[in-house]
């Protein structure tokens, strides 16, 4: 009995961070892409992409040439900048940066200073 209430227990917060939303969940994937393919550049190149743009031009003839670069909403992704923390970030559903529903990844490139 207490296996069982334990298992539903588990169940239940699973549930819960499963997101139901199709595009919020290819949303996240594809920026989680990014980021790795971001984190991969900056460790064997030592590039760090200031944009879409630069990304793409880097990977045309690389393993990453076919990333996927727009969110679950077919919009393409932005990447910023603050204080050499990087952020891929979708507009969300509405289509408009810098609102609720934007979908945020981060890149902390220091994290790998001991990997130089």
């Amino acid at each position: 009995m207490v296996s069982t209430v334990v298992l539903a227990s588990l169940a239940s917060v699973l549930h819960c961070d499963v997101i139901e939303d199709p595009e919020d969940n290819a949303t996240r994937m594809n920026a989680l892409g990014i980021t790795r393919a971001m984190e991969t550049l900056y460790l064997d190149d030592d590039f760090v992409p200031a944009s879409i743009g630069e990304l793409e031009e880097h990977c045309q003839t690389r393993w990453c040439r076919n990333l996927i670069r727009v969110d679950g909403w077919k919009r393409p992704f932005q990447i910023s900048n603050q204080n050499g923390i990087f952020h891929v970030v979708s507009s969300g559903e509405d289509g408009i940066f810098g609102t609720a529903d934007d979908v945020s990844k981060m890149v902390n490139f220091d994290r790998f200073q001991s990997h130089r």
